[in-house]
């Protein structure tokens, strides 16, 4: 793929595209409660491999059009949706508190943590409504695995319990 240097140093254009991109490398690791960051990151991680974001979307089985209104804050991805893009770019999702892990595709395993938390810390579905904004339907739809948890409420709630949301470089091996 042909790059065209732009009279800026610090971007390059795409040959035939006319949109600046970051010649920075791909962040290890981003914060979730900084989405634009992430849909940045997940942008550099495909110009770094050369692809187009169409290919890269469709290796996810998002759509572009999807990912964009993901990037321009217009729309919340669902965590499969966005697990699915980071991972076709060589990121994941993860939930981490010291040396334990929770990917975020693992709802089960997300909600049980939270939940145990909620509990030693002696909140009622009542106080998490109030302190953090997490309607108790939406709780109690979680732990029912009737819905799996939304991003933003998620990250709200798992930050408040100690916990980092973050988007970062898959470990290979």
């Amino acid at each position: 793929m042909e790059h065209v240097v732009a009279t800026d140093p610090t971007a390059t254009l795409r040959a035939g595209k006319g949109r600046p991109r970051s010649a920075a490398e791909p962040p290890e690791q981003v914060p979730l409660s900084r989405l634009f960051e992430c849909m940045e990151a997940i942008l550099a991680a495909i110009d770094e491999r050369g692809e187009l974001i169409l290919t890269a979307c469709r290796r996810a089985r998002v759509s572009k059009h999807t990912f964009l209104m993901w990037r321009a804050l217009r729309r919340e991805p669902s965590i499969a949706k966005l697990a699915s893009l980071a991972r076709a770019v060589g990121y994941d999702l993860v939930m981490i508190r010291g040396a334990a892990e929770i990917p975020l595709e693992d709802a089960a395993a997300i909600v049980t943590a939270l939940e145990a938390e909620r509990k030693r810390r002696c909140l009622t579905i009542l106080d998490i409504d109030n302190k953090f904004g997490v309607p108790n339907r939406s709780w109690s739809y979680w732990r029912a695995g009737v819905r799996p948890p939304s991003l933003g409420p998620l990250v709200i709630l798992a930050e408040a319990f100690g916990y980092d949301v973050v988007m970062r470089r898959a470990r290979s091996g």
